[in-house]
Protein backbone atom coordinates (compact mmCIF):
# COMPACT_ATOMS: atom_id res chain seq x y z
CA UNK A 1 0.00 0.00 0.00
CA UNK A 2 1.08 3.23 -0.67
CA UNK A 3 2.08 5.96 1.76
CA UNK A 4 1.72 8.99 -0.30
CA UNK A 5 -1.41 10.30 -1.87
CA UNK A 6 -1.61 8.77 -5.88
CA UNK A 7 -1.28 12.68 -6.77
CA UNK A 8 2.09 13.71 -4.44
CA UNK A 9 3.34 9.94 -5.51
CA UNK A 10 2.63 10.87 -9.67
CA UNK A 11 3.79 14.95 -8.90
CA UNK A 12 7.58 13.21 -7.77
CA UNK A 13 7.67 11.24 -10.66
CA UNK A 14 6.78 13.98 -13.73
CA UNK A 15 11.13 13.25 -14.15
CA UNK A 16 10.17 9.93 -15.63
CA UNK A 17 8.36 11.08 -18.10
CA UNK A 18 10.02 13.12 -20.31
CA UNK A 19 9.26 11.46 -23.14
CA UNK A 20 5.83 13.21 -23.33
CA UNK A 21 4.95 15.73 -25.40
CA UNK A 22 3.18 18.29 -22.82
CA UNK A 23 5.46 18.31 -19.86
CA UNK A 24 3.37 20.62 -18.30
CA UNK A 25 0.67 18.08 -17.56
CA UNK A 26 0.78 15.58 -15.12
CA UNK A 27 0.62 11.46 -16.34
CA UNK A 28 -2.89 11.33 -14.82
CA UNK A 29 -4.23 14.39 -16.60
CA UNK A 30 -2.60 12.92 -19.92
CA UNK A 31 -4.39 9.62 -19.73
CA UNK A 32 -7.77 11.63 -18.33
CA UNK A 33 -7.67 13.37 -21.80
CA UNK A 34 -7.68 10.23 -23.88
CA UNK A 35 -4.37 9.37 -24.52
CA UNK A 36 -2.89 6.03 -24.57
CA UNK A 37 -1.62 4.88 -21.33
CA UNK A 38 1.09 2.90 -23.12
CA UNK A 39 2.00 6.66 -24.64
CA UNK A 40 2.69 7.84 -21.22
CA UNK A 41 3.78 4.64 -19.52
CA UNK A 42 5.97 3.11 -22.28
CA UNK A 43 3.56 -0.24 -21.70
CA UNK A 44 2.53 -2.36 -24.25
CA UNK A 45 -0.74 -1.99 -25.71
CA UNK A 46 -2.39 -5.38 -24.04
CA UNK A 47 -0.98 -4.07 -20.37
CA UNK A 48 -2.28 -0.26 -21.09
CA UNK A 49 -5.37 -1.52 -21.92
CA UNK A 50 -5.28 -4.13 -19.00
CA UNK A 51 -4.13 -1.09 -16.76
CA UNK A 52 -6.77 1.46 -17.83
CA UNK A 53 -9.68 -1.06 -17.33
CA UNK A 54 -8.36 -1.83 -14.12
CA UNK A 55 -8.70 1.96 -13.27
CA UNK A 56 -12.34 2.39 -14.38
CA UNK A 57 -13.93 -0.67 -12.19
CA UNK A 58 -15.76 0.29 -9.04
CA UNK A 59 -14.20 -0.21 -5.75
CA UNK A 60 -14.23 -3.92 -4.97
CA UNK A 61 -15.01 -5.12 -8.49
CA UNK A 62 -12.40 -7.07 -10.71
CA UNK A 63 -12.25 -7.60 -14.14
CA UNK A 64 -11.37 -11.14 -15.91
CA UNK A 65 -9.43 -12.02 -18.94
CA UNK A 66 -8.15 -15.50 -19.01
CA UNK A 67 -11.63 -17.53 -20.01
CA UNK A 68 -9.99 -20.81 -20.24
CA UNK A 69 -11.83 -23.56 -20.21
CA UNK A 70 -14.80 -21.69 -19.52
CA UNK A 71 -17.61 -23.55 -20.54
CA UNK A 72 -19.05 -21.07 -23.36
CA UNK A 73 -20.00 -24.22 -25.60
CA UNK A 74 -22.93 -24.30 -23.19
CA UNK A 75 -23.43 -20.93 -21.62
CA UNK A 76 -22.68 -17.62 -23.21
CA UNK A 77 -19.57 -15.82 -21.14
CA UNK A 78 -20.84 -13.31 -18.91
CA UNK A 79 -20.28 -9.45 -18.60
CA UNK A 80 -18.17 -7.84 -16.37
CA UNK A 81 -17.20 -5.93 -14.13
CA UNK A 82 -17.87 -8.46 -11.24
CA UNK A 83 -18.25 -7.90 -7.27
CA UNK A 84 -17.75 -10.43 -5.25
CA UNK A 85 -21.06 -10.69 -3.21
CA UNK A 86 -21.19 -11.64 0.54
CA UNK A 87 -22.97 -12.16 3.70
CA UNK A 88 -26.24 -10.57 4.05
CA UNK A 89 -26.14 -9.09 0.69
CA UNK A 90 -25.46 -12.45 -1.10
CA UNK A 91 -27.53 -14.12 0.89
CA UNK A 92 -30.71 -11.84 -0.16
CA UNK A 93 -29.78 -11.72 -3.58
CA UNK A 94 -29.20 -15.70 -3.50
CA UNK A 95 -32.81 -15.81 -1.87
CA UNK A 96 -34.35 -13.55 -4.82
CA UNK A 97 -32.76 -15.79 -7.21
CA UNK A 98 -33.38 -19.16 -5.76
CA UNK A 99 -37.65 -17.46 -5.96
CA UNK A 100 -37.23 -16.41 -9.56
CA UNK A 101 -35.59 -20.00 -10.41
CA UNK A 102 -38.47 -21.55 -9.20
CA UNK A 103 -41.03 -19.72 -11.21
CA UNK A 104 -39.43 -20.11 -14.24
CA UNK A 105 -39.37 -23.74 -13.49
CA UNK A 106 -43.03 -24.27 -12.56
CA UNK A 107 -44.03 -22.14 -15.41
CA UNK A 108 -41.67 -24.10 -18.03
CA UNK A 109 -42.94 -27.08 -16.24
CA UNK A 110 -39.45 -28.25 -15.48
CA UNK A 111 -40.39 -28.87 -11.92
CA UNK A 112 -39.21 -33.04 -11.33
CA UNK A 113 -36.97 -32.65 -14.73
CA UNK A 114 -33.20 -32.60 -14.65
CA UNK A 115 -32.97 -29.13 -15.45
CA UNK A 116 -31.17 -26.10 -13.56
CA UNK A 117 -31.46 -22.46 -13.87
CA UNK A 118 -28.04 -20.77 -14.15
CA UNK A 119 -27.09 -16.81 -14.00
CA UNK A 120 -25.20 -16.28 -16.34
CA UNK A 121 -23.23 -13.51 -14.40
CA UNK A 122 -23.58 -15.24 -11.36
CA UNK A 123 -25.35 -13.83 -8.16
CA UNK A 124 -22.48 -14.43 -5.76
CA UNK A 125 -20.42 -12.19 -8.64
CA UNK A 126 -22.82 -9.33 -8.79
CA UNK A 127 -25.48 -10.55 -11.29
CA UNK A 128 -28.88 -10.21 -11.46
CA UNK A 129 -30.92 -12.53 -9.50
CA UNK A 130 -34.02 -11.74 -11.07
CA UNK A 131 -33.36 -10.44 -14.48
CA UNK A 132 -35.04 -13.28 -17.08
CA UNK A 133 -31.58 -12.34 -19.99
CA UNK A 134 -29.42 -13.04 -16.74
CA UNK A 135 -30.80 -16.91 -17.36
CA UNK A 136 -30.09 -19.50 -18.90
CA UNK A 137 -31.77 -23.42 -19.06
CA UNK A 138 -28.53 -26.11 -18.42
CA UNK A 139 -29.09 -29.92 -17.98
CA UNK A 140 -28.08 -30.19 -14.41
CA UNK A 141 -25.24 -32.58 -15.48
CA UNK A 142 -23.76 -30.12 -17.78
CA UNK A 143 -24.72 -27.26 -14.89
CA UNK A 144 -22.75 -29.47 -11.79
CA UNK A 145 -20.01 -30.84 -14.08
CA UNK A 146 -18.70 -28.24 -16.38
CA UNK A 147 -20.32 -24.39 -15.32
CA UNK A 148 -20.58 -25.06 -11.64
CA UNK A 149 -17.44 -26.37 -11.03
CA UNK A 150 -15.16 -23.41 -13.63
CA UNK A 151 -17.15 -20.78 -10.98
CA UNK A 152 -16.06 -22.77 -7.83
CA UNK A 153 -12.51 -22.91 -9.10
CA UNK A 154 -12.75 -19.36 -9.83
CA UNK A 155 -13.85 -18.93 -6.18
CA UNK A 156 -10.75 -20.74 -4.72
CA UNK A 157 -8.33 -18.76 -7.35
CA UNK A 158 -9.02 -15.12 -5.56
CA UNK A 159 -9.21 -16.77 -2.00
CA UNK A 160 -12.43 -17.97 -1.02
Amino acid sequence: MLSKPLGEVLSEAEHLYQGVDDLSKRPSDLVAEGKLVEDVLGKSANEASRLKAAADLPSGSFSMSDWADYPIAVVPKPEGPFIRLEGTEHKAARKAADKANRIIRRQRGLVGQPVDVHEIKPVKFGGSPTDASNKVLLLREVHQQQVTPWWNKLLKDIGE
